[in-house]
């Protein structure tokens, strides 16, 4: 892994931003937290957010990181869709484990807004390179503020990822706004989906 130089402190600390608030964290703890409230003890909380992570996210980032590290062409696009392409269909792989181990109502019903919205991301990012770290915060942070959070705190947030993707030069201003906003319509759809929490 090579870390970027950083020349200033503000480099540093959007980097440290970007980092404790990167996607990898906030979607595991925003799930346990979700669980927990629907009256799953910690126990069951960990597991079907652990059963995601292994069965959902961690073949994802082996197909990013192998398309990535190996400089794999293939065309561009098709080099493009393959992370999404596995996350699409893990998804909808752990969503049949889920549903088979009797999973609560929230573990499916996050697992379909997950899989529905993971075509209408890819598809959205073949134009443009969105944020996926605003949106992933975006997201998760209207999800925490329903019940754990100031929505002050979860908006401060928001706004401090977004700044740290700009800072490090990772996206342009559009690309955040865009990312922002594709991860607010995932929250309002899971919360719409699922009812209050």
């Amino acid at each position: 892994m090579e870390f970027p130089e950083l020349s200033s402190a503000g480099e540093r600390f959007a980097w440290l931003v970007s980092g404790l608030l990167h996607p990898a964290v906030l979607g595991p703890v925003t799930g346990i937290y979700l669980l927990m409230g629907s009256a799953l003890n910690l126990s069951g909380a960990l597991f079907f957010t652990s059963l995601w992570v292994l069965l959902c996210v961690l073949p994802t980032l082996v197909v990013a990181s192998f398309v990535s590290e190996t400089g794999l062409r293939v065309g561009r696009r098709s080099q493009r869709w393959k992370p999404e392409l596995a996350v699409f269909l893990s998804s909808l792989f752990t969503l049949g484990v889920s549903y088979w181990l009797g999973a609560p109502d929230i573990v499916l019903e996050a697992g379909a807004v997950l899989a529905i919205t993971v075509p209408v991301w890819a598809g959205a990012n073949c134009f443009d390179k969105l944020s996926v770290h605003v949106g992933t915060a975006a997201a998760a942070f209207a999800m925490l503020s329903s019940g754990l959070l100031s929505p002050v705190i979860a908006i401060v947030a928001v706004v401090l990822v977004a700044w740290s993707r700009l800072v490090l030069d990772a996206h342009t201003p559009v690309q955040v706004i865009q990312g922002g906003l594709l991860g607010g319509v995932i929250a309002a759809a899971f919360l719409v989906i699922s009812g209050p929490l």
